[in-house]
């Protein structure tokens, strides 16, 4: 008797949330499009982690951003174990110091960081003599190209751990698709056919505005430098209310359009402190997000109790996104 019960309520809170963002869908869909803000910066983060790129102008794939005059893509690049576990900064922080340059028309890359010489090298190129590896992003098995040994050496150096790769996914090979853990089972009908991330943690897009940032930072200890880096947005806009970004369902860019695919959660890689590459020990700004931007109740079994802050965005239509781009919702 009490396992019916408790499988009856289970039933209805699942239904509740599909309800939910069944009624969220179909009334932002009513809605024309609305200008919310324009586009401030655009940001490429090839390898998953480290150092962002800040560029003009961008082609917006299925699979994330592809930088204009390369073949590098955001997320594109992985740093793994050999057990296929990807590298990130929540477990080391110093990774956010390495920073990149694209050389060569993007068949090449720089790498820097304190206390390391520069190293230069070159894109791998999917062939028979290619070295494939197979990563776990979450659980989900994605394929790659390993980038040699010399920027192994140089990446197991830096960051102090033994028997660490570099992965490349070539710009046209994902197939992965939105939603694959099961805490995001709700969110898969309104995710079909909204591109395919690489080494994204959940979606191939990110937006941000800058209200909503600066709402955050005003909260915070003003000795304490935070920034956009911390929350390594693709896209910062302005223009908006402070969390509008969040409020839509459909969203125009230039030529391409996105769909909202889910709120963006934030973890522990938002405290790092980004000019020592070292965690901060109050967990800010997590502490004050915690405060102010949790999800609604209905919403609880998809984000838990992670505060959430810009939004995921999948994309239905590819295209191109320059800085200065009207930012269309509805």
């Amino acid at each position: 008797m009490q396992h019916s019960k408790f499988a009856i309520a289970s039933g209805i809170a699942v239904g509740g949330v599909l309800a939910y963002l069944a009624y969220r869908h179909l009334r932002k869909q009513r809605n024309n499009w609305k200008k919310i803000g324009v586009i401030t910066n655009v940001f490429i983060h090839p390898i998953k982690s480290c150092d962002g790129i800040e560029i003009s102008s961008a082609t917006c794939t299925q699979h994330g951003l592809y930088y204009n005059t390369s073949n590098i893509m955001d997320r594109g690049f992985l740093v793994t174990q050999p057990d296929g576990t990807g590298l990130t900064a929540n477990g080391y922080p110093c990774m956010v110091k390495i920073s990149i340059e694209v050389q060569d028309n993007g068949g090449s890359l720089i790498l820097n960081a304190p206390g390391m010489d520069a190293i230069k090298f070159k894109v791998p190129v999917p062939s028979k003599e290619a070295r494939a590896l197979v990563c776990r992003v979450f659980g989900e098995e994605v394929p790659g190209i390993d980038c040699g040994d010399e920027v192994a050496t140089w990446l197991q150096k830096y960051i102090s751990v033994p028997d660490i790769r570099l992965q490349y996914h070539p710009n046209t090979a994902s197939v992965r698709p939105l939603c694959q853990r099961d805490r995001y089972a709700l969110l898969r009908p309104h995710n079909q056919n909204n591109g395919n991330p690489i080494y994204h943690n959940f979606a191939p897009y990110n937006m941000l505005s800058e209200e909503s940032l600066h709402d955050v930072i005003e909260r915070l200890d003003k000795n304490d430098n935070f920034s956009v880096k911390n929350f390594r947005p693709n896209f910062l806009i302005s223009g908006c209310s402070p969390y509008e970004e969040n409020l839509w369902t459909r969203y125009k860019i230039g030529s391409a359009e996105f769909k909202f695919a889910k709120h963006c959660q934030r973890g522990l890689k938002t405290t790092i402190d980004m000019d020592t590459g070292i965690m901060r020990k109050n967990e800010e700004p997590l502490t004050t997000l915690r405060t102010f931007r949790l999800c609604k109740p209905e919403e609880k079994e998809i984000y838990g109790t992670s505060p959430i802050l810009g939004v995921d965005l999948g994309i239905t239509k590819t295209g191109s996104v320059s800085v200065g781009d009207v930012v269309y919702a509805c």
